[in-house]
Protein backbone atom coordinates (compact mmCIF):
# COMPACT_ATOMS: atom_id res chain seq x y z
CA UNK A 1 0.00 0.00 0.00
CA UNK A 2 1.68 3.48 -1.22
CA UNK A 3 2.57 5.68 2.02
CA UNK A 4 0.26 8.98 2.36
CA UNK A 5 1.96 12.13 1.59
CA UNK A 6 2.85 13.74 4.72
CA UNK A 7 1.02 17.36 4.99
CA UNK A 8 2.92 20.27 5.43
CA UNK A 9 1.72 23.76 6.74
CA UNK A 10 3.62 26.61 5.93
CA UNK A 11 2.60 30.29 7.42
CA UNK A 12 3.63 33.82 6.66
CA UNK A 13 6.02 34.98 9.31
CA UNK A 14 4.16 38.34 9.38
CA UNK A 15 1.48 36.40 10.50
CA UNK A 16 2.95 34.59 12.82
CA UNK A 17 4.76 37.73 14.36
CA UNK A 18 1.31 39.03 15.32
CA UNK A 19 -0.10 36.23 16.72
CA UNK A 20 2.80 35.85 19.03
CA UNK A 21 2.61 39.46 19.85
CA UNK A 22 -0.97 39.19 20.58
CA UNK A 23 -0.49 35.96 22.64
CA UNK A 24 2.19 38.12 24.66
CA UNK A 25 -0.61 40.67 25.20
CA UNK A 26 -3.11 37.71 27.66
CA UNK A 27 -2.50 36.00 29.60
CA UNK A 28 -5.45 33.69 28.78
CA UNK A 29 -5.38 30.79 25.69
CA UNK A 30 -5.53 32.38 22.52
CA UNK A 31 -6.84 31.18 19.04
CA UNK A 32 -6.83 31.74 15.03
CA UNK A 33 -8.22 30.76 11.86
CA UNK A 34 -5.59 30.31 9.08
CA UNK A 35 -5.95 31.76 6.11
CA UNK A 36 -4.72 30.73 2.61
CA UNK A 37 -4.47 28.03 -0.25
CA UNK A 38 -4.20 24.44 -0.25
CA UNK A 39 -1.30 23.23 -2.53
CA UNK A 40 -1.34 19.60 -2.99
CA UNK A 41 -0.10 18.37 0.54
CA UNK A 42 0.83 21.67 1.50
CA UNK A 43 -1.36 24.42 3.38
CA UNK A 44 -0.13 27.69 2.63
CA UNK A 45 -1.12 30.89 5.19
CA UNK A 46 -1.02 33.85 4.56
CA UNK A 47 -3.10 35.60 7.49
CA UNK A 48 -4.56 34.52 10.26
CA UNK A 49 -8.06 35.98 11.79
CA UNK A 50 -8.70 35.67 15.86
CA UNK A 51 -11.35 32.76 16.55
CA UNK A 52 -14.65 35.51 17.96
CA UNK A 53 -14.29 33.44 21.36
CA UNK A 54 -17.00 31.24 22.75
CA UNK A 55 -15.17 29.70 25.85
CA UNK A 56 -11.59 31.20 27.14
CA UNK A 57 -9.66 30.50 29.86
CA UNK A 58 -5.56 30.58 30.55
CA UNK A 59 -5.69 26.63 29.60
CA UNK A 60 -8.62 26.65 27.37
CA UNK A 61 -9.94 28.25 24.34
CA UNK A 62 -13.12 27.62 21.60
CA UNK A 63 -14.24 29.42 18.64
CA UNK A 64 -17.98 30.57 18.34
CA UNK A 65 -19.12 28.60 15.55
CA UNK A 66 -22.24 30.82 14.86
CA UNK A 67 -19.77 33.57 14.14
CA UNK A 68 -17.46 31.61 11.33
CA UNK A 69 -20.13 31.94 8.53
CA UNK A 70 -19.34 35.79 8.81
CA UNK A 71 -15.51 34.82 8.31
CA UNK A 72 -16.34 32.17 5.75
CA UNK A 73 -18.41 35.01 4.08
CA UNK A 74 -15.92 37.56 4.27
CA UNK A 75 -12.78 35.19 2.37
CA UNK A 76 -12.27 36.34 -1.14
CA UNK A 77 -12.90 33.88 -3.76
CA UNK A 78 -9.70 30.53 -3.89
CA UNK A 79 -8.40 30.98 -0.41
CA UNK A 80 -9.72 29.33 2.50
CA UNK A 81 -9.71 28.72 6.01
CA UNK A 82 -6.79 25.57 6.05
CA UNK A 83 -7.12 25.12 10.25
CA UNK A 84 -6.73 26.27 13.35
CA UNK A 85 -3.62 27.99 15.09
CA UNK A 86 -3.88 27.95 19.26
CA UNK A 87 -1.60 28.98 22.07
CA UNK A 88 -1.20 26.34 25.00
CA UNK A 89 0.62 27.55 28.12
CA UNK A 90 4.84 26.32 28.69
CA UNK A 91 3.14 23.30 31.13
CA UNK A 92 1.48 22.19 28.21
CA UNK A 93 3.71 22.40 25.58
CA UNK A 94 2.75 22.02 21.68
CA UNK A 95 1.32 18.40 22.45
CA UNK A 96 -2.44 18.27 21.58
CA UNK A 97 -4.92 17.50 24.32
CA UNK A 98 -7.47 15.44 24.40
CA UNK A 99 -10.28 18.36 23.80
CA UNK A 100 -7.74 19.15 20.90
CA UNK A 101 -7.86 15.64 19.38
CA UNK A 102 -11.86 16.08 19.07
CA UNK A 103 -11.88 19.10 18.19
CA UNK A 104 -9.86 18.58 15.16
CA UNK A 105 -11.41 15.41 13.91
CA UNK A 106 -15.33 17.22 14.50
CA UNK A 107 -13.83 19.81 12.35
CA UNK A 108 -12.07 17.78 9.93
CA UNK A 109 -16.06 16.94 8.36
CA UNK A 110 -16.00 20.53 7.42
CA UNK A 111 -12.68 20.73 5.51
CA UNK A 112 -10.30 22.19 8.56
CA UNK A 113 -8.17 19.10 8.66
CA UNK A 114 -4.37 20.63 9.57
CA UNK A 115 -4.17 22.77 12.78
CA UNK A 116 -1.09 24.32 14.73
CA UNK A 117 -0.34 24.46 18.21
CA UNK A 118 2.56 26.97 19.54
CA UNK A 119 3.75 28.18 23.24
CA UNK A 120 6.70 29.65 24.82
CA UNK A 121 6.17 33.31 23.23
CA UNK A 122 6.58 31.04 19.75
CA UNK A 123 9.25 29.33 20.12
CA UNK A 124 7.86 26.34 20.24
CA UNK A 125 5.47 25.04 17.26
CA UNK A 126 3.82 21.74 16.16
CA UNK A 127 1.48 21.11 13.43
CA UNK A 128 -1.46 18.20 13.15
CA UNK A 129 -3.17 16.55 10.09
CA UNK A 130 -6.70 14.49 10.52
CA UNK A 131 -6.17 11.76 8.38
CA UNK A 132 -9.21 9.00 8.26
CA UNK A 133 -9.99 10.76 11.51
CA UNK A 134 -6.63 9.71 13.09
CA UNK A 135 -4.33 12.77 14.14
CA UNK A 136 -0.84 12.58 12.59
CA UNK A 137 2.16 14.85 12.96
CA UNK A 138 2.43 17.54 10.02
CA UNK A 139 5.50 19.66 9.09
CA UNK A 140 5.55 23.07 9.79
CA UNK A 141 7.74 26.22 8.82
CA UNK A 142 7.87 29.85 9.38
CA UNK A 143 8.74 31.63 6.19
CA UNK A 144 8.11 34.84 4.29
CA UNK A 145 5.69 34.57 1.99
CA UNK A 146 6.35 37.67 -0.24
CA UNK A 147 7.93 36.24 -2.67
CA UNK A 148 4.97 34.05 -3.36
CA UNK A 149 2.74 36.25 -3.79
CA UNK A 150 -1.11 35.47 -5.10
CA UNK A 151 -2.26 36.44 -8.57
CA UNK A 152 -5.85 37.58 -8.63
CA UNK A 153 -8.34 36.98 -11.62
CA UNK A 154 -11.84 38.21 -12.80
CA UNK A 155 -14.20 35.10 -13.59
CA UNK A 156 -16.59 36.61 -15.93
CA UNK A 157 -20.47 34.83 -15.06
CA UNK A 158 -23.27 35.33 -17.70
CA UNK A 159 -25.87 34.34 -15.45
CA UNK A 160 -30.05 34.22 -16.06
CA UNK A 161 -32.12 32.40 -13.65
CA UNK A 162 -35.60 32.11 -13.98
CA UNK A 163 -37.58 31.15 -10.31
CA UNK A 164 -40.98 29.09 -10.58
CA UNK A 165 -43.40 30.84 -7.66
CA UNK A 166 -47.10 30.87 -7.04
CA UNK A 167 -48.64 34.21 -7.02
CA UNK A 168 -49.92 34.14 -3.55
CA UNK A 169 -47.43 32.93 -1.82
CA UNK A 170 -45.36 35.44 0.68
CA UNK A 171 -42.22 37.08 -0.05
CA UNK A 172 -40.00 35.38 2.66
CA UNK A 173 -40.85 31.91 1.93
CA UNK A 174 -40.09 32.94 -1.89
CA UNK A 175 -36.55 34.04 -0.66
CA UNK A 176 -35.99 31.36 1.10
CA UNK A 177 -36.58 29.19 -1.17
CA UNK A 178 -34.23 30.69 -3.63
CA UNK A 179 -31.67 31.00 -0.78
CA UNK A 180 -31.85 27.40 -0.63
CA UNK A 181 -31.28 26.32 -4.25
CA UNK A 182 -29.35 29.34 -6.01
CA UNK A 183 -26.26 27.48 -5.67
CA UNK A 184 -27.22 24.70 -7.51
CA UNK A 185 -28.78 26.80 -10.25
CA UNK A 186 -26.08 28.60 -10.95
CA UNK A 187 -23.43 26.01 -10.26
CA UNK A 188 -25.18 24.00 -13.44
CA UNK A 189 -24.76 27.08 -15.43
CA UNK A 190 -20.69 27.08 -14.70
CA UNK A 191 -19.83 24.30 -13.45
CA UNK A 192 -17.36 22.25 -14.56
CA UNK A 193 -14.90 25.38 -15.02
CA UNK A 194 -12.34 24.78 -18.17
CA UNK A 195 -9.90 27.43 -19.14
CA UNK A 196 -8.83 28.04 -22.61
CA UNK A 197 -5.13 26.62 -23.63
CA UNK A 198 -4.39 25.65 -20.67
CA UNK A 199 -3.93 21.98 -19.76
CA UNK A 200 -4.96 20.81 -16.41
CA UNK A 201 -1.51 19.59 -15.45
CA UNK A 202 0.83 22.64 -15.88
CA UNK A 203 1.00 26.17 -14.21
CA UNK A 204 -1.70 28.28 -15.05
CA UNK A 205 0.81 31.15 -14.39
CA UNK A 206 -0.62 34.99 -14.72
CA UNK A 207 -4.23 35.09 -15.84
CA UNK A 208 -6.07 38.63 -16.32
CA UNK A 209 -9.41 37.16 -16.17
CA UNK A 210 -11.14 33.42 -16.80
CA UNK A 211 -13.67 33.09 -18.76
CA UNK A 212 -16.92 30.83 -18.12
CA UNK A 213 -17.79 28.23 -20.64
CA UNK A 214 -20.74 29.00 -22.65
CA UNK A 215 -23.52 27.04 -21.65
CA UNK A 216 -27.29 26.70 -22.88
CA UNK A 217 -30.21 26.46 -20.81
CA UNK A 218 -32.60 24.60 -22.34
CA UNK A 219 -36.53 24.47 -20.85
CA UNK A 220 -38.24 21.08 -21.61
CA UNK A 221 -42.03 20.71 -20.68
CA UNK A 222 -42.97 16.67 -19.95
CA UNK A 223 -45.70 14.72 -21.31
CA UNK A 224 -47.32 14.79 -17.74
CA UNK A 225 -48.39 18.27 -17.19
CA UNK A 226 -47.47 22.53 -18.59
CA UNK A 227 -47.21 23.63 -14.95
CA UNK A 228 -43.74 23.97 -15.47
CA UNK A 229 -40.44 22.88 -17.50
CA UNK A 230 -37.15 20.93 -16.59
CA UNK A 231 -34.35 23.09 -17.25
CA UNK A 232 -31.23 21.25 -18.80
CA UNK A 233 -27.67 23.25 -18.95
CA UNK A 234 -25.50 21.92 -21.26
CA UNK A 235 -22.08 23.06 -23.51
CA UNK A 236 -23.40 25.25 -26.21
CA UNK A 237 -21.35 23.90 -28.67
CA UNK A 238 -23.31 19.97 -28.19
CA UNK A 239 -25.85 19.41 -30.62
CA UNK A 240 -29.52 18.15 -29.79
CA UNK A 241 -29.09 14.71 -30.98
CA UNK A 242 -26.14 14.46 -28.10
CA UNK A 243 -28.58 15.25 -25.25
CA UNK A 244 -32.04 13.89 -26.65
CA UNK A 245 -31.40 10.51 -24.76
CA UNK A 246 -31.07 11.92 -21.52
CA UNK A 247 -33.85 14.21 -21.31
CA UNK A 248 -35.90 11.51 -22.95
CA UNK A 249 -34.71 8.79 -19.77
CA UNK A 250 -34.87 11.52 -17.56
CA UNK A 251 -38.85 12.52 -18.00
CA UNK A 252 -39.64 9.08 -19.19
CA UNK A 253 -40.44 9.67 -22.43
CA UNK A 254 -40.45 7.17 -25.31
CA UNK A 255 -37.58 6.70 -27.43
CA UNK A 256 -39.19 8.04 -30.60
CA UNK A 257 -40.31 11.02 -28.70
CA UNK A 258 -40.46 14.12 -31.31
CA UNK A 259 -39.43 17.18 -29.93
CA UNK A 260 -40.79 20.99 -30.95
CA UNK A 261 -40.73 24.66 -30.07
CA UNK A 262 -43.22 27.27 -30.43
CA UNK A 263 -41.16 28.04 -33.96
CA UNK A 264 -41.54 24.78 -35.47
CA UNK A 265 -39.86 21.01 -35.17
CA UNK A 266 -36.32 20.41 -32.87
CA UNK A 267 -33.52 18.41 -35.18
CA UNK A 268 -30.88 16.62 -33.77
CA UNK A 269 -28.46 18.03 -35.63
CA UNK A 270 -29.47 21.98 -34.31
CA UNK A 271 -26.83 23.33 -32.16
CA UNK A 272 -28.04 24.10 -28.41
CA UNK A 273 -26.74 27.44 -28.66
CA UNK A 274 -29.87 27.89 -31.14
CA UNK A 275 -32.09 26.84 -28.09
CA UNK A 276 -31.16 28.20 -25.35
CA UNK A 277 -33.60 29.85 -23.69
CA UNK A 278 -36.41 28.66 -25.72
CA UNK A 279 -39.18 25.77 -24.18
CA UNK A 280 -38.99 23.18 -25.78
CA UNK A 281 -42.37 20.34 -25.73
CA UNK A 282 -42.42 16.70 -26.76
CA UNK A 283 -45.25 16.10 -29.06
CA UNK A 284 -47.80 15.02 -26.31
CA UNK A 285 -47.12 18.27 -24.69
CA UNK A 286 -47.27 20.24 -27.66
CA UNK A 287 -50.86 18.53 -28.41
CA UNK A 288 -51.70 19.70 -25.27
CA UNK A 289 -50.75 23.13 -26.05
CA UNK A 290 -52.77 23.43 -29.06
CA UNK A 291 -55.55 22.50 -27.11
CA UNK A 292 -55.45 25.45 -24.61
CA UNK A 293 -54.50 27.38 -26.83
CA UNK A 294 -58.11 26.65 -28.88
CA UNK A 295 -59.43 26.54 -25.63
CA UNK A 296 -58.42 30.15 -24.40
CA UNK A 297 -58.99 31.50 -28.00
CA UNK A 298 -62.33 29.82 -28.15
CA UNK A 299 -63.42 30.91 -24.22
CA UNK A 300 -62.29 34.84 -25.78
CA UNK A 301 -64.90 34.76 -28.65
CA UNK A 302 -67.25 33.06 -26.74
CA UNK A 303 -67.32 36.01 -24.37
CA UNK A 304 -67.05 38.22 -27.13
CA UNK A 305 -70.13 36.67 -28.89
CA UNK A 306 -72.06 35.90 -26.17
CA UNK A 307 -72.56 39.62 -25.60
CA UNK A 308 -74.65 39.76 -29.07
CA UNK A 309 -78.01 38.87 -27.58
CA UNK A 310 -79.77 38.31 -31.36
CA UNK A 311 -77.02 35.55 -31.90
CA UNK A 312 -78.94 32.45 -31.93
CA UNK A 313 -77.50 29.43 -30.07
CA UNK A 314 -76.32 27.57 -33.48
CA UNK A 315 -75.17 30.28 -34.66
CA UNK A 316 -73.00 30.20 -32.13
CA UNK A 317 -72.16 26.26 -32.03
CA UNK A 318 -71.26 26.60 -35.91
CA UNK A 319 -69.08 29.62 -35.51
CA UNK A 320 -67.35 27.80 -32.28
CA UNK A 321 -66.55 24.56 -34.64
CA UNK A 322 -65.82 26.86 -37.70
CA UNK A 323 -62.78 28.77 -34.90
CA UNK A 324 -61.86 25.45 -33.86
CA UNK A 325 -60.85 24.21 -36.41
CA UNK A 326 -59.69 27.05 -38.28
CA UNK A 327 -56.92 27.51 -34.87
CA UNK A 328 -55.68 23.98 -35.13
CA UNK A 329 -55.28 24.34 -39.05
CA UNK A 330 -53.70 27.84 -38.41
CA UNK A 331 -50.72 26.04 -36.40
CA UNK A 332 -50.28 23.08 -37.83
CA UNK A 333 -49.19 25.00 -40.83
CA UNK A 334 -47.14 27.74 -38.94
CA UNK A 335 -44.91 23.87 -37.83
CA UNK A 336 -45.02 22.28 -41.06
CA UNK A 337 -43.75 25.85 -42.94
CA UNK A 338 -41.20 25.99 -40.12
CA UNK A 339 -39.86 22.41 -41.08
CA UNK A 340 -39.44 23.13 -44.70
Amino acid sequence: MPKRPRFKLVIDDKAYSYVVERSKATKTEIGFYMIGIMRENTGYVYDVIEFPYLDRSPVIVSSDPNKLGKILTALPLGLRVIGTLHKHPESLGTEYSSIDESTYINWSSAGFFIHAIFSNNGKKIAAYAVIDKKIRKAGVKIKDLSNEKLYSAVINIPLELRIFYHPNEKALDLLNRVERSILINIAKRILPLKLDNVSLESNVGRLDSIEIQNKAIIYVVPERHTYFPYEFAYPANLRFGDIRSEIITLLGLSEDTDFFTQYGKVYDTMKLSELHGKIIYPAKSLERLIEELVKNEVEKHIMKLSIDINTSMADLEEKIRDLVKSEVERFIKKIRKSEK
